[in-house]
């Protein structure tokens, strides 16, 4: 696969460049690019199969060579050290964002998911989205990895998520469930709080889906058709008084 870098720190630039052959032989450089600018030149002539796009930059930023490329079929996987909405937004997903300094496990894993992508149309049309409310506090749909590629889904239609280690499961309201590698800490801080809660170590709730409270020695909620999640001792009053903030 080609790919392009575009990063305005040369650093960040070679050491990504040392990262690619040592990691991910397969990936041939096409151009290291040190500016948005000189990017949408770029990608004016050339189309490459990945694209490694650093959020912040001088003058132009990544969402602006995003805007204003033609990059249909291109893979786009953001590079960033501590753009907060993009955090948020691909949080769900390693092959639309590498944190700074990067892993070597996500950026093989990223590369992999461009490699079984090569089309790349839904997650552009995704991030094309994502771009038009960037400015907005948290994300209204998430990408989330299938067999064939991605699906998009709307924040609203997730019912429940369920934390195992360094892995969590999420429900959707269609009786989808997707296993993604994000802890549920990471997914509940990309999750806006007046919508959904954390009430137990393990489980996080959409309160719209809640369908019954149950009392007793321990607090129990029941969801979706006839599920029950536990409510931890330390985490109940949270749940209540955003409850009642609600209705």
């Amino acid at each position: 696969m080609k790919a392009v870098l575009v990063d305005d720190e040369k650093p960040a630039r070679e050491t990504l460049e040392l990262m690619l052959e040592q990691y991910c032989p397969d990936v041939e450089l096409m151009a290291s690019l040190q500016s948005a600018r000189e990017a949408i030149d770029y990608l004016e002539e050339h189309k490459p199969d990945i694209l490694f796009l650093d959020i912040r930059m001088p003058d132009k930023d990544g969402f602006d060579v995003l805007e204003e490329s033609k990059l249909d079929g291109v893979n786009v996987i953001f590079t960033t050290a501590f753009d907060q909405y993009a955090l948020k937004a691909f949080t769900v997903s390693a092959c639309h964002y590498l944190l700074k300094p990067i892993s070597p496990k996500y950026l093989i894993e990223a590369v992999s998911r461009a490699r079984e992508n090569r089309e790349g149309g839904k997650t552009l049309q995704f991030l094309r989205e994502l771009m038009k409310t960037r400015k907005e506090g948290f994300p209204d749909k998430m990408l989330f990895p299938v067999k064939k590629g991605y699906e998009v889904v709307h924040v609203e239609d997730i019912v429940h998520l369920e934390g195992e280690r360094n892995y969590s499961y999420v429900h959707t309201r269609n009786g989808n469930r997707f296993l993604v590698a994000r802890t549920l800490k990471e997914l509940e801080e990309a999750l806006n709080p007046a919508l959904f809660c954390r009430v137990h170590h393990s489980h996080i709730v959409n309160i719209s889906d809640i369908r019954r409270i149950l009392s007793g020695n321990n607090y129990s909620l029941i969801i979706g058709d006839d599920l029950e999640i536990p409510v931890s001792r330390s985490r109940k009053n949270t749940l209540l008084d955003l409850l009642k903030s609600r209705w």
